[in-house]
C-alpha cells in the first residue's frame, strides 16, 4: 500500500488558474521504492492528473494574457483606425501584418488577400535609400525616417514623410516593425510653388536670371569639349519705346504689354532654346547648340521682327520695337549674358530696332566706362569741379543781366575735362544728383557774392537741371535750403529744363515746377525748338523765358526757315508774355539779325566765352558794355576750336 502521505513528502507544487495550489507526485519509484503495481499504477494516475492540472492553468494563463493582449490591441487599433497619417506593423522579415483604414483605403491594400512586404510600399528611391541606409540605421538607431513616396496598388504615389521603430522583447531580440507616414502633399506642392515662384518672373512666367544663368551653365556643361561644331549663343532684348508707354499709360498696361512681348518672343524660339525676363523691359534668349554666328541672326531677325508689329492691348495698339544684342561664344555665364549686354547698348546707339554682334572692342570700352565711373565719383568726393559763368546779355544795351553757371571738371591726370566727357555718365549713374546738388550751392553762393559787391539784387543766376535731378523727389527741398543758406533771392535763381526732362511724366513736372514757383524760383525753358516744342507745353507749364537753340541761331543769316522759327518763337512768346534769350551768337551778322528781329537777350561766344568767377567778377566791375569789338582772327580760331563752351553738345536733357 503507498502510504497515506505518499503525495506530501514525494511531490511538488503548482498553482490552477484561480491561484490555487496543486500537488504534482513523484513517480512512485523515486517516492516508495518497493510499492506493488497496483500502488504504483494509481501513483501514476495521480502524476499524469497534476501535470494535466499543471497544464490546464498554464494554457488558462496564457489564454487570459492574449485576451488581455486582444482586447487592447483592439483599442489600439480602434485609435489608429481613425487617424489620417499611414500605421503599418511587420514582422521582423518585413511581411505587414497590420495596416490602418487610412493607409489600406489610400493605398488600395488587403494584405490579408494579397500579403506585402514593408519594403514594397516605397518607391525605387525609398527602396534604394533603406538598402542604403535605412536597415543600417534601424539596427544601430532603432528608428529611421525618410521623405519618400508610398506607392498603392494602383501604382499610384503619395508623398509621406515615414518614421520606422523597431520593437524589441526583453532580451533584445526583434519582435516587429512600426512605421508611422504622413501625407506631405500640400507640403510637396507648395514647396514646388515655392521653387517656381524663386526660378520664375511672377508677370509673365517665363524663367528668371536665376533660372536661366543655371540652364546656360548646363548648357555649356553639355557641350563638354567638342569645340568643332558648336557654341551657345545669347541674345540680350530691350523694349525700344516701353518706359513711353509705361508713363503714358500706367504700369497695369504696361505689364499686359510685357506679356504680349514674352509671348512673341518665345513664338520665335525653338523648343530646346531659353527666353527669360531679368526685370523691366528686358529679356534674354538662349540658343543652344549654335553652330555660328549666322543661325543666331536669323533668329534675331525674327524676333526683332515680331516685336516691330503692333501689339494690341486692351483693344490699343502699341508700335514698341526693340534693340537686340548678340554673344556668340563658350564664355562662363555671367560673360555671355555681359556681352550680349553690351552688343544690345551699341544696338541702341546706332539708331534702335536693329541687332549688334559682340565684338572685343566693345567689352575694352566698357571697361574704359567703368574707369571713368570710378574716376568721377572720387572726383565729386575730392571736389574737383569747379564753375564757369557764361554772361547773359542784354542785347539792346550790350549789359550783362546775369550768368549761366557751367560745370568743370579739373582734373590732376586729364586736365580741364569738357561736360561732354562727363555728364552724360553721371546722368546714367545717378552721380549727377550729387554734383548738380553742389552745382547749385555754388551758383547760388556766387550770385549773392556779386549781388552784395555790385548792390544789385536783380542780377540772376541760371542753372541747369537735368532729366534725372528733376525726378527727385525733394527737389523743391533742396533748392528751398539752397536759397535759404546762401540768402539768394529765389527770384534770382532760373533753372533751365529741357523739354525732354518734363515730358516723361508731365503732370508732375508741372506739379514740381509749380510749386518751386510758388517759393518765387523762375524757369528757363532750354534749347527750344528740338523735341516735343509746342505752344500748348508752354501754357501748360510755368515758363518765364524760352531759349531759342543754338541750331536756330547758326542758320539765322543762311536758312529763310530758320529765320522763320526764329521770328515765331519770338511772336509767340511775346503773345504769352515771356523772355527770350539766344543760345550760341557768334557773329555780328547772327546779332544783328536777332536784334531787328525784336529779340531782348542773348548768350554766345561773340559775348562772351564763359569765364572763372574771377573773371565773371572782374567784368561785371567794369561794366564794360557786350560785345566787344569784332574779334580778330585768332579769336575766331579761338570760338572753333571752344564752341562747346557757349553751348553744351551733350545730348538733351541732360544738365551742363
Amino acid at each position: 500500500m503507498v502510504p497515506s502521505d505518499c503525495c506530501g513528502s514525494g511531490s511538488h507544487r503548482s498553482t490552477d488558474r484561480k491561484g490555487r495550489l496543486i500537488d504534482i507526485p513523484e513517480p512512485l519509484t523515486s517516492a516508495v521504492p518497493h510499492a506493488s503495481a497496483a500502488d504504483r499504477l494509481q501513483h501514476e494516475l495521480l502524476v499524469e492528473r497534476g501535470h494535466r492540472q499543471a497544464a490546464e492553468a498554464e494554457a488558462a494563463r496564457t489564454a487570459d494574457e492574449l485576451h488581455a493582449v486582444v482586447q487592447g490591441f483592439g483599442r489600439a487599433q480602434a485609435v489608429l483606425d481613425e487617424t489620417t497619417d499611414f500605421v503599418a506593423l511587420a514582422h521582423p522579415d518585413g511581411l505587414l501584418f497590420y495596416l490602418n483604414r487610412s493607409a489600406a483605403h489610400r493605398l488600395g491594400l488587403n494584405i490579408v488577400a494579397s500579403p506585402v512586404r514593408f519594403i514594397e510600399l516605397l518607391d525605387a528611391e525609398g527602396q534604394a535609400a533603406w538598402v542604403r541606409e535605412g536597415a543600417a540605421a534601424v539596427e544601430r538607431d532603432d528608428r529611421w525616417s525618410v521623405d519618400t513616396e508610398l506607392v498603392g496598388a494602383d501604382g499610384r504615389a503619395v508623398p509621406a514623410s515615414v518614421l520606422i521603430l523597431t520593437h524589441r522583447g526583453p532580451g533584445g531580440a526583434l519582435e516587429y516593425l512600426s512605421a508611422v507616414g504622413r501625407d506631405i502633399s500640400e507640403r510637396r506642392a507648395l514647396e514646388a510653388r515655392l521653387t517656381h515662384q524663386a526660378l520664375h518672373d511672377a508677370l509673365t512666367g517665363l524663367p528668371n536670371r536665376i533660372l536661366f544663368m543655371d540652364r546656360l551653365a548646363h548648357a555649356q556643361t553639355q557641350l563638354g569639349t567638342d569645340t568643332a561644331t558648336s557654341a551657345l549663343a545669347v541674345l540680350y532684348v530691350d523694349l525700344d519705346r516701353f518706359k513711353t508707354v509705361n508713363d503714358s499709360y500706367g504700369h497695369d498696361y504696361g505689364d499686359r504689354l510685357l506679356v504680349h512681348a514674352a509671348t512673341r518672343i518665345r513664338d520665335e524660339l525653338r523648343p530646346q532654346d531659353s527666353v527669360a525676363r531679368l526685370g523691366g523691359d528686358e529679356f534674354v534668349v538662349l540658343l543652344d547648340r549654335t553652330e555660328e554666328a549666322a543661325d543666331a541672326v536669323q533668329v534675331a531677325d525674327r524676333i526683332l521682327a515680331a516685336l516691330a508689329r503692333p501689339l494690341t492691348v486692351d483693344g490699343r495698339q502699341m508700335h514698341v520695337g526693340a534693340s537686340l544684342g548678340i554673344a556668340v561664344g563658350r564664355a562662363d555665364p555671367d560673360t555671355m549674358v555681359r556681352h550680349a549686354d553690351l552688343a544690345m547698348y551699341r544696338a541702341k546707339e546706332r539708331g534702335r530696332g536693329r541687332w549688334e554682334i559682340f565684338e572685343p572692342e566693345l567689352n575694352e570700352r566698357a571697361q574704359r566706362r567703368m574707369s571713368d565711373e570710378t574716376a568721377l565719383g572720387a572726383a565729386i568726393a575730392r571736389q574737383e569741379f569747379l564753375l564757369h559763368y557764361q554772361p547773359v546779355v542784354d542785347l539792346r544795351t550790350g549789359a550783362v543781366t546775369g550768368f549761366e553757371a557751367l560745370v568743370r571738371w579739373q582734373s590732376p591726370e586729364r586736365g580741364l575735362v569738357p561736360p561732354d566727357q562727363f555728364i552724360p555718365l553721371a546722368e546714367e549713374t545717378g552721380l549727377i544728383n550729387v554734383l548738380g546738388r553742389w552745382v547749385l550751392e555754388e551758383a547760388c553762393r556766387q550770385g549773392r557774392l556779386w549781388q552784395l559787391a555790385l548792390g544789385d539784387p536783380t542780377l540772376q543766376v541760371a542753372v541747369n537741371v537735368s532729366a534725372r535731378q528733376f525726378q527727385q523727389v525733394d527737389l523743391v527741398e533742396q533748392v528751398a535750403t539752397v536759397l535759404r543758406t546762401t540768402g539768394l533771392p529765389p527770384a534770382s535763381l532760373l533753372l533751365e529744363i529741357t523739354e525732354t526732362a518734363v515730358m516723361g511724366d508731365p503732370a508732375k513736372a508741372a506739379a514740381t515746377m509749380r510749386r518751386l514757383a510758388a517759393h518765387g524760383v523762375r524757369f528757363a525753358l532750354d534749347d527750344f525748338g528740338q523735341g516735343y516744342s509746342s505752344l500748348g507745353h508752354l501754357k501748360r507749364f510755368p515758363i518765364d523765358v524760352v531759349k531759342i537753340d543754338k541750331e536756330f541761331v547758326d542758320g539765322l543769316t543762311r536758312n529763310a526757315s530758320d529765320a522763320q522759327i526764329v521770328q515765331a518763337v519770338l511772336t509767340m512768346a511775346q503773345a504769352l508774355g515771356l523772355e527770350v534769350t539766344a543760345e550760341g551768337i557768334e557773329d555780328h551778322a547772327q546779332l544783328d539779325r536777332l536784334r531787328t528781329l525784336g529779340c531782348n537777350h542773348g548768350q554766345g561766344y561773340l559775348l562772351s566765352r564763359p569765364l572763372p568767377a574771377a573773371a565773371a567778377t572782374a567784368l561785371l566791375t567794369a561794366r564794360t558794355p557786350l560785345p566787344c569789338p569784332p574779334p580778330d582772327p585768332a579769336g575766331q580760331v579761338r570760338v572753333a576750336i571752344d564752341a562747346d563752351d557757349d553751348h553744351d553738345p551733350t545730348p538733351q536733357g541732360v544738365a551742363r
